[in-house]
This record gives C-alpha cells, sequence and structure tokens, in this order.
C-alpha cells in the first residue's frame, strides 16, 4: 500500500519574536503508513535577539508537546482535556 503523506510549512514572526528581529517557521508533515499516522513537527527560528534564542528552546518545545498531546487526545476520544 502507498502511503499518504502531506506536509504544511508556516512561516512569519510569533507575538515574542516581533519585538527582535527574530523570524521563525513550523513544519509539520504527516505520514500515514500500515494504519498508522506519524506527525513530524520541525519548530526554526533565526535572526538576532539580544541575549540569544536558545533559552526559548525548551519552553516552545514543552508548549508544542502539550498541544500535539491535546490534539492525539482529541483525535482519539473526542475531547483534548486539560492542558
Amino acid at each position: 500500500m502507498i502511503g499518504l503523506f502531506l506536509g504544511v510549512m508556516l512561516s512569519g514572526a510569533g507575538r515574542a519574536e516581533l519585538v527582535d528581529a527574530v523570524a521563525g517557521g513550523l513544519t509539520f508533515t504527516l505520514a500515514e503508513a500500515a494504519g498508522m499516522t506519524t506527525v513530524v513537527l520541525i519548530d526554526t527560528a533565526g535572526g538576532y535577539r539580544r541575549g540569544g534564542v536558545q533559552e526559548w528552546s525548551e519552553p516552545v518545545d514543552g508548549t508544542l508537546l502539550v498541544q500535539f498531546q491535546r490534539l492525539e487526545r482529541f483525535l482519539e476520544t473526542g475531547t483534548p482535556g486539560r492542558p
């Protein structure tokens, strides 16, 4: 069986990035194989921010993880549950 592949790329500045010279991209890739769907998310940011952007990685990763857990719960149960 041939799997389905879907990719979406979002780019631009988010709220926190508007005060700095930082731009980011968010790429979602969905692939189907053996009746299962795999979601790959790549979040990138670049540019200039006084003090660097490294401190953002852990909080952003945590936020994205919670959102994807809620999406998974919604798809499986019909309700996303509490964040």
